[in-house]
């Protein structure tokens, strides 16, 4: 899911070690190491503080992009305008939340749930929902203007 190579190798050519990574990120090392090996899904708060700390694009984080360059104009995600995102692709598409909740294999609750407070997003979905609609999940989340990967 997430590129944890790219993680690794940007941590180490900074000389930065998983312990420190783990401060930065305020997380347990444990936490960080399963996230570096590929073990644990990076939840998108962390997979945001990491985009900025290496200045990298969420797509790259997300082997979305062989470019890491961000093109992020902001470091936070606007989580409203996440939510907005998902809910106009779903209508420009034509799609109630049952057919979007059929395309991504999930369920009606969890489309709406996302539509209205997107803060616990499933980063797996979101990437899914990315690639589906050929955008930039830098775009999606608020950091950018550039829609395209």
């Amino acid at each position: 899911m997430q590129n944890y190579i790219l993680i690794a190798t940007l941590r180490s050519n900074l000389k930065i070690s998983q312990v420190d990574m783990a401060k930065i990120l305020k997380i347990n090392i444990r936490n960080y190491k399963m996230y570096e090996s590929g073990k644990r899904i990076i939840n998108l708060e962390d997979l945001n503080k990491i985009s900025n700390y290496f200045n990298v694009s969420l797509n790259a984080l997300l082997n979305m992009t062989d470019n890491p360059k961000s093109y992020n104009n902001h470091k936070d995600i606007n989580y409203i305008f996440l939510a907005f995102n998902i809910k106009l692709l779903r209508i420009k598409n034509n799609l109630t939340q049952k057919d979007l909740a059929i395309i991504m294999d999930t369920n009606n609750k969890t489309i709406s749930k996302y539509e209205n407070d997107s803060h616990n997003i499933n980063v797996a979905y979101l990437k899914k929902l990315a690639l589906k609609y050929h955008l930039s999940i830098d775009y999606i989340c608020g950091k950018t203007l550039k829609k395209e990967v």
